[in-house]
């Protein structure tokens, strides 16, 4: 079962990276986006490591929101530096160079590879098919991700208003990693 989770699992990188390129082009507060991401990242440490590990504190992997935080922060810095000609093209490649080297040195889930596909996606934003199949090709990386750039080439990119039903959906991700947890001292 578990090994058909992360297939599945990891199909689903491409469009959590669309949906944060999206999210950073529509919110109304990035910083707010953030640090609501920032604050689930931490909330949801314990739980992961538990269900990970079975130890409360485990430095050997950080769970994904980390990972989503620092992709955040990375596009965040690349929306506030964007320009043309070289000088901003040289800041963008280190940017991007930057956040894939803290996912990797932190050891987050699915790391350097998620913030690079990512900041692909924003950078080549005008360029949909092209950002796509770069994306595609970096995403072999994890074997079946490719397959997530199906369903984002067919998405529209209409905004779609979440209110306040997007917080069950952080809230989410601790939960079931808590589930898990127990289901795993169950057995």
């Amino acid at each position: 079962i578990g090994s058909i989770g992360s297939v599945v699992g990891i199909m689903g990188l491409p469009i959590f990276a669309y949906l944060l390129v999206q999210g950073v082009e529509h919110t109304s507060s990035l910083q707010r986006y953030i640090l609501t991401v920032l604050a689930f990242a931490v909330i949801s440490e314990v739980p992961y490591d538990l269900a990970m590990s079975g130890q409360i504190w485990n430095w050997s992997e950080q769970n994904s929101l980390w990972t989503v935080f620092i992709a955040l922060v990375m596009l965040w810095l690349l929306k506030n530096f964007q320009g043309r000609g070289t000088g901003p093209l040289v800041l963008s490649i280190l940017i991007t160079a930057a956040g894939c080297f803290w996912a990797i040195l932190i050891r987050s889930r699915f790391g350097g590879g998620f913030v690079l596909i990512t900041a692909v996606l924003y950078l080549l934003r005008e360029r949909k098919n092209v950002s796509y199949w770069l994306g595609a090709l970096i995403g072999l990386l994890y074997a079946t991700a490719p397959l997530g750039f199906v369903p984002v080439a067919m998405c529209s990119g209409e905004r779609r208003d979440m209110g306040r039903v997007k917080y069950a959906y952080y809230a989410l991700y601790p939960a079931m990693l808590l589930l898990f947890t127990l289901w795993v001292l169950m057995i």
